[in-house]
């Protein structure tokens, strides 16, 4: 009888280290690691040109969503033309979340431009907080040319 109170006592404070060990490794290891990968998905995120994180909560993104961004090529707004093509839509707005060449070419083959050179133009909102008036600004403008 008294071996086997010693030994749930021995298993009692296994058990009780083990806890212990455990909780530790789920404060002081795994939630900052777990941290650091929402940091670093952030700015991996951030370098391919999604909107800057700005705290949290409900203005936890303080750029306008990338869905207001216009796209001009060869001076005529392009979300315009396809406002009623879903697929084109679709393309256009990936450019804007992921703005990389790959996305870029295949907004450019659906819109079938017969050009092989294309002005294009990208434009944001901006909305002036001293003066209340709301106005587009230039982002970015290069010259495409068709590789084909």
């Amino acid at each position: 009888m008294q071996i086997y109170c010693t030994f749930e006592l021995l298993i009692k404070q296994m058990a009780q280290k083990v806890k212990t060990i455990l909780n530790n490794f789920i404060k002081f290891g795994l939630i900052p690691v777990c941290m650091l990968i929402v940091v670093g998905v952030h700015f991996h995120h951030r370098s391919k040109g999604l909107s800057a994180w700005k705290g949290g909560a409900f203005g936890m993104y303080s750029t306008y969503h990338p869905e207001y961004s216009l796209m001009y090529i060869n001076g005529v707004n392009y979300r315009n033309l396809i406002k009623n093509d879903n697929k084109k839509s679709r393309a256009l707005n990936n450019y804007f979340y992921y703005p990389t060449k790959r996305n870029l070419d295949i907004v450019l083959k659906s819109s079938r431009q017969p050009a092989d050179t294309l002005q294009i133009q990208i434009w944001l909102p901006n909305l002036d907080a001293k003066t209340s008036t709301y106005s587009i600004q230039l982002k970015n403008e290069f010259s495409y040319i068709n590789s084909n």
